[in-house]
């Protein structure tokens, strides 16, 4: 974005401190709206029950696994509370490994359904939900996430352009 020469402003000195400011806000508008590109907002095809299915089945397996825990416990010969420990390592294993690609998936869910209004807001190029997608995509969860929430907290005026993970 462009910034304005300087004096760019000095035509809004006026008598009253309520008349410069309405002066400079209408200015500033202008700036904005001309500096402004046109935004195409993409609507990916994302299959809910894609994302939904895996999550009710490691879900159910789980709480399956810990009601039958008596009867498995006693199958293996193995302590019913060292069993769920176990039952949980495992789980929360599975988890991590699909933490990705679940929240690809919940980005690409606001990706489609979020308001046009909402998805226009942002100053960059790519909007902060596909520069968070991309930063998940290359640097992993946490450091992704951990930079797509850096790139969320930038998104005002006047900041704003390209900026790439």
């Amino acid at each position: 974005m462009d910034l304005p020469e300087k004096g760019h402003y000095d035509s809004t000195i006026s008598e009253s401190k309520d008349a410069s400011l309405a002066k400079a806000m209408e200015i500033m508008m202008q700036d904005i709206k001309k500096n402004q590109k046109i935004q195409v907002i993409t609507r990916p095809k994302v299959s809910i029950l894609k994302g939904v299915i895996p999550i009710i089945l490691i879900i159910g397996s789980y709480v399956a696994l810990l009601i039958n825990s008596n009867s498995i416990a006693d199958y293996v010969s193995i302590k019913k509370g060292l069993l769920i420990i176990l039952i949980t390592l495992v789980y929360i294993g599975i988890t991590a490994i699909l933490l990705k690609k679940l929240l690809i998936w919940l980005i690409l869910l606001y990706q489609r359904f979020a308001p046009e209004k909402v998805r226009k807001l942002c100053f960059f190029e790519p909007s902060c939900s596909e520069y968070m997608k991309l930063s998940i995509e290359k640097y992993g969860v946490i450091k992704g996430v951990y930079k797509g929430f850096n790139r969320l907290r930038r998104c005002h005026w006047p900041n704003g352009g390209i900026d790439y993970p």
